[in-house]
């Protein structure tokens, strides 16, 4: 049998194994809880920083948003719009709105316009492009009196909306290329395209005699 002393030796030996062992877990587990509370933290201040950020950026996009809606809402009071139509002019305001310089809004304005023109949503749809164009060219008329104009001229002539683009692209030849604007292009067709258009005259013709016009200095 072993003695007393060698057993009491043989306990303090496992005891010490035991601590050591335990020293060592209690290492890794303080390791781990610390790893985790770091990781808390960081987690804690990005969603600190993203609360605070968020509201921020998310802000405006929020009211830009309500602020369309809010648009869209009027085009369809006036056109009377529903199903694919005001899908189609909802489709058209974005497309503009992310391809020229103009925004959702203002084209959304611009439909709002043309509408109250009488015009319904595919008509609508060809003529917003010619007014975002007219109202580029001449930097002091605005979408509404784009629309006026381009609207105005169509009717003169007897044109349907499929030559919208036409009147545009004739008004605003005229106007960058003579002593004369949109604007002062639209106030000659209002008092001039009826007598041109019941003689025969096309809106070419009216145009280019409006622009030597203008180059001899008359407004």
């Amino acid at each position: 049998m072993p003695s007393a002393s060698g057993v009491r030796a043989g306990k303090a030996y496992i005891e010490v194994g035991l601590k050591d062992r335990l020293n060592a877990g209690m290492a890794r587990i303080q390791k781990r809880l610390t790893a985790f509370s770091q990781g808390v933290r960081r987690i804690g201040i990005s969603m600190l920083a993203v609360g605070s950020v968020g509201p921020a950026l998310c802000g405006p996009a929020i009211r830009t948003a309500s602020a369309f809606e809010d648009r869209r809402a009027g085009v369809q009071a006036i056109t009377r719009a529903t199903g694919r139509d005001m899908q189609l002019l909802r489709d058209t305001a974005k497309q503009l709105g992310s391809t020229t310089s103009f925004s959702a809004l203002e084209v959304a304005d611009a439909e709002k316009f043309l509408g109250m023109a009488g015009f319904d949503a595919k008509e609508i749809a060809l003529g917003v492009p010619v007014t975002l164009n007219l109202a580029r060219s001449d930097p002091d008329v605005g979408l509404g009196r784009a629309a006026d104009i381009a609207s105005d001229v169509l009717s003169a002539f007897q044109l349907l909306p499929d030559q919208f683009e036409r009147v545009g692209d004739v008004l605003a030849a005229t106007a960058t290329s003579a002593n004369t604007s949109v604007g002062l292009m639209g106030e000659t067709f209002k008092l001039a395209a009826p007598a041109a258009a019941a003689s025969g005259k096309a809106i070419e013709e009216m145009s280019a005699a409006a622009g030597r016009i203008g180059n001899w200095g008359s407004k």
